[in-house]
């Protein structure tokens, strides 16, 4: 049996004009579990900075048209040596529908630090379908700020 207040949510959800969503950069929490790393490895998990610095794709089945995130884990260091741990998702609630590793491009710089850019679809609720894109994340390895873009392409 639908609870009233739960099938009122449902109604209000979908017919609210599209607003909006900025990509999110969180700390770690049960996204980032191991479980959730897309296997193989070698291909959706990358270093960069002598090792400092990971980057890998967790999938964490649900929602299934957004279940895809970045995991970022970079300096600064904590007081016990631990690397601080992100997480990027395309919004609040929802990762992103997919994230093409292969087609990665990476740029390290001193003023911005490490820039990359990742080949994405992030899933439109309004349309109901996956658009593609592209998900920029700037790490600034000395103070630790993580800033995510995700660009759509044209349609």
């Amino acid at each position: 049996m639908i609870r009233p207040l739960a099938l009122l949510s449902c109604v209000v959800a979908f017919s609210c004009p599209p607003m909006a969503q900025a990509q999110t950069v969180a700390e770690c929490d049960v996204r980032s579990m191991s479980e959730f790393l897309v296997e193989p490895w070698e291909h959706y998990s990358h270093s960069f900075s002598n090792g400092l610095v990971r980057l890998a794709v967790l999938n964490t089945n649900e929602p299934a048209a957004g279940a895809e995130h970045l995991l970022i884990l970079s300096p600064p260091f904590d007081d016990m040596g631990n690397r601080q741990c992100r997480i990027v998702s395309h919004t609040d609630g929802m990762g992103f529908a997919g994230l093409y590793f292969r087609d990665m491009e990476v740029v390290q710089d001193a003023a911005p630090g490490l820039s990359v850019t990742i080949p994405a679809q992030g899933f439109d609720l309004a349309r109901g379908f996956a658009q593609a894109g592209m998900l920029t994340v700037t790490l600034d390895q000395v103070t630790g700020d993580v800033t995510a873009d995700f660009v759509q392409g044209p349609e």
